[in-house]
């Protein structure tokens, strides 16, 4: 008796699925790339050019100081305060000039920690599509496996 139920549910699901075709499914599965970015450090370390001198504008404020008093010394009128800017100007521009033409330069290496990044590059799955016709229609359905 429990083999005719088996025979009697296997036929009638076998005549429901034969009523409606289903044409040309295909299953396509989806792939996509995985960029991984793994960090790492690094020392750079680059020559630089160093002029000599401590850095400050002492000698040019100096060379103002002198320049602008013997600037004053000529002219009259506005003539003199012209004199003594120019002269100012002057003394500051020939301490400058003087400050990097006495010192030599030297070169001094510089080091700096980088982070620099590694890529990795997988492919994973990412999802599947089931594509079909049915009574004359096209349906396509995303799932995950």
């Amino acid at each position: 008796m429990k083999k005719l139920i088996a025979l009697f549910t296997i036929a009638l699901s076998t005549t429901t699925m034969a009523a409606t075709p289903i044409q040309n499914g295909m299953v396509t599965d989806t792939y996509k790339k995985i960029i991984k970015q793994i960090p790492y450090r690094v020392e750079v370390c680059q020559d630089r050019v160093q002029h000599s001198g401590d850095g400050s504008a002492t000698n040019e404020l100096v060379g103002a100081l002198f320049g602008g008093a013997i600037g004053n010394s000529f002219g009259k009128g506005d003539g003199k305060d012209a004199m003594t800017l120019f002269g100012a100007l002057m003394g500051a521009s020939l301490a400058h000039d003087d400050e990097v033409a006495k010192g030599p330069t030297r070169t001094v290496t510089v080091c700096d920690v980088e982070t620099r990044y590694e890529e990795s590059v997988s492919e994973v799955y990412s999802h599947s599509t089931i594509t079909f016709g049915l009574k004359g229609r096209e349906y396509s359905l995303d799932f995950v496996k």
